[in-house]
């Protein structure tokens, strides 16, 4: 049945070749078609060689535009985080400035009660040298 219809079309394609005969053109129509579309196919790879080229740049593109994201999106999430270790040095250290005022104040009364001490026991060895004199 498809090889009646095949037959059939070349036929058809022949009358109309005989119809339109040209004297440059020798043969049956379905040649002078297939010449007339073997001479586009290096157009048509050349054209589809560009679309090939296109996808591959578009989705080269996409996948830039996928890392520039991902990058940015990290670089925020970086910030944030150095902002809050930041803040929370900060309060580390001025807690650190506060125990160190406070122990330098404690040292400075420290030293301030031992000087009164050895006043005072210089005092109560001096009461004792003259009670032991006066024995």
């Amino acid at each position: 049945m498809l090889g009646e219809w095949v037959v059939s079309l070349l036929e058809y394609f022949d009358g109309k070749m005989a119809k339109y005969t040209e004297p440059s053109i020798t043969g049956s129509y379905v040649e002078w078609v297939r010449s007339r579309t073997h001479a586009k196919v290096p157009e048509i790879a050349e054209v589809a060689e560009r679309l090939d080229l296109r996808a591959l740049s578009e989705r080269d593109c996409e996948s830039l535009w996928f890392d520039i994201e991902n990058a940015r999106k990290t670089t925020i999430d970086l910030r944030d985080r150095l902002e809050s270790s930041r803040v929370v040095f900060n309060e580390e250290s001025r807690c650190i400035d506060e125990l160190t005022a406070d122990l330098a104040k404690r040292n400075h009364l420290h030293g301030a009660e031992l000087a009164a001490k050895a006043k005072e026991l210089t005092h109560c060895e001096a009461a004792r040298t003259l009670e032991l004199e006066h024995k």
